[in-house]
């Protein structure tokens, strides 16, 4: 496939160069920085990020809890947990 205006060869407009040169550019350095070191310049965003997922789990997943007691003979001594599955 050949680009109009690129003004080369077709190979080149590919990008096959033999030595492989094309595909320098999409290599990613290799981070030599710890991971902490990583999380610590992000630590702002992370904690942005927790009143989202209190949030979530507040209102999405502690009410999962209740649902159990639908398939559950449910005995308030036992509580919950403890009494057994219906069924």
């Amino acid at each position: 496939m050949v680009i109009a205006g690129f003004g080369g060869r077709a190979s080149e407009a590919r990008g096959d160069a033999a030595d492989g040169s094309y595909r320098r550019h999409l290599l990613k350095p290799v981070s030599k920085q710890p991971k902490i070191s990583e999380f610590w310049k992000a630590r702002q965003l992370y904690l942005m990020m927790i009143p989202g997922l209190l949030f979530l789990f507040v209102y999405r997943y502690l009410p999962m809890y209740g649902v159990v007691i639908a398939f559950k003979d449910f005995r308030i001594a036992r509580g919950i947990l403890r009494s057994p599955w219906a069924g």
